[in-house]
């Protein structure tokens, strides 16, 4: 697990709350956490997932949303935002192919 210094905490927490996150991502956001994301996804609160190029913050919003389990199981074992929304997608994308059968 990676060390944070107390500055990088602070800097985090502000960047939580410069975002302007609602409450929704509580649960999301500590366990992320506990896996040693800090800082908030990429993206502003007036990104959209229907974007040609969703940023981070607006799927993983979507997937509060939508697939909460999935999106818990994609957080644990991940170290970064990015390899979260790798696991959602893939996970998403094989959920697809069962239904498709």
């Amino acid at each position: 697990m990676r060390t944070f210094s107390r500055a990088d905490w602070v800097a985090a927490q502000q960047a939580w709350d410069d975002g302007e996150f609602s409450e929704e991502w509580r649960t999301i956001r500590h366990q992320a956490a506990l896996n040693g994301i800090i800082f908030p996804p990429s993206g502003s609160r007036f990104d959209c997932w229907d974007d040609e190029r969703p940023s981070q913050r607006a799927m993983l919003i979507r997937a509060i949303r939508e697939t909460p389990l999935l999106l818990e199981q994609s957080v644990t074992g991940s170290r970064s935002w990015s390899q979260v929304l790798d696991k959602l997608l893939a996970a998403r994308d094989k959920q697809r192919r069962k239904v498709a059968i």
